[in-house]
């Protein structure tokens, strides 16, 4: 229903100035979050969404940056900590995953726009080490449509997918901790002459300790991101305090960081407060982010951000426009607040 109704806002939201927008709803903090940016095919991710190329990526920044003052992860921090509403609309932009790109790709658009990123990592991905699963899934699926019909349909069967609709099944596996999904994946992949070990070692889809290094460098900033990307509401309190916990320690041990910040993967749905209690008791966070959109959080220190990539291709100017009017239209029925 959401994204339905979001589909018809994007049609009619932007006859009306985003200002209009920031006014009414007292909304002037607004955190963006994107994954990649590349003018090259990337069969890792291309089955999960569209990848925006520099030209897109360039356009949406120019339209943030008319609309909004672009602030470091400090000011942030020193916003959140104040307790008050900035004066003027502002937005910090983020990245997740680590990938290579970061630093290839993204990293120059920045510096030639002026804008400070914090980019949060997986520490099991970092140095190429592992791929995540849904990675995988993508290059699978990218890979089955290369086979000839009667071909492909003989590799469903064996792994009971639709031959007529085998991405929308691989696209429902779900990370398990017993890895029963990924020796699925390894199986399935196997069949199709698709290693992934050497999928890491040549493309390199992630950044290497240098990489990462260089943003630093640059005066970016670095958050942990989990171990290894599971979706947190499929886990009990242990292991979501593991996951932050141990990818957070890794990622000091590696790096001098100023910051000490995490993003859930995925999604923070469902996560109680409790998980923050204990989080920010055994370790000095100083803010945590979700990816709900523009909503208020019931933890003060937990933000959440907007997604910029979607299925295909849309300008920010729409999207923006969109979420604010949906933001807008949802208020009357205090549904903007995420209660933990």
């Amino acid at each position: 229903m959401r994204r339905n109704l979001i589909k018809i806002l994007q049609g009619i939201a932007q006859v009306i100035p985003l200002s209009f927008y920031q006014k009414l709803s007292q909304q002037r903090l607004f955190l963006p979050f994107y994954h990649v940016i590349d003018n090259e095919a990337c069969l890792h991710i291309d089955q999960l969404y569209q990848v925006q190329n520099t030209q897109q990526f360039e356009q949406s920044l120019d339209y943030l940056l008319r609309q909004f003052k672009a602030i470091s992860l400090d000011e942030l921090i020193q916003i959140n900590q104040s307790g008050k509403r900035p004066r003027k609309p502002v937005f910090h932009l983020s990245f997740d995953d680590g990938l290579r790109q970061c630093s290839e790709v993204i990293l120059p658009v920045l510096e030639r726009k002026g804008i400070s990123a914090t980019f949060f990592i997986n520490s099991k991905f970092l140095d190429n080490q592992a791929l995540m699963y849904r990675y995988k899934v993508s290059l699978i699926i990218n890979q089955l449509k290369q086979f000839a019909a009667q071909q492909r349909t003989k590799i469903c069967e064996k792994y009971q997918l639709d031959p007529e609709n085998y991405r929308q099944d691989l696209l429902q596996v779900e990370y398990d901790e017993l890895v029963h999904e990924d020796l699925y994946l390894e199986d399935l992949a196997n069949d199709l002459n698709l290693d992934f070990k050497a999928f890491l070692m040549d493309y390199q889809p992630y950044m290497n300790q240098s990489q990462v290094q260089k943003l630093l460098d640059h005066g970016h900033s670095i958050g942990s991101h989990s171990i290894d990307h599971p979706k947190y509401f499929k886990l009990d309190l242990k292991q979501q305090l593991e996951q932050t916990l141990a990818s957070q320690a890794f990622l000091e041990g590696v790096f001098e960081l100023k910051q000490t910040v995490f993003a859930f993967p995925f999604t923070d749905f469902a996560v109680k407060q409790v998980f923050f209690e204990q989080l920010f008791k055994q370790h000095p966070f100083q803010l945590t982010f979700g990816g709900a959109g523009l909503k208020n959080d019931s933890h003060p220190k937990h933000l959440q951000r907007f997604p910029m990539e979607m299925a295909q291709f849309i300008p920010a100017q729409k999207m923006l426009s969109a979420e604010y009017l949906y933001y807008l239209l949802k208020a009357p029925l205090g549904k903007n607040r995420i209660q933990r």
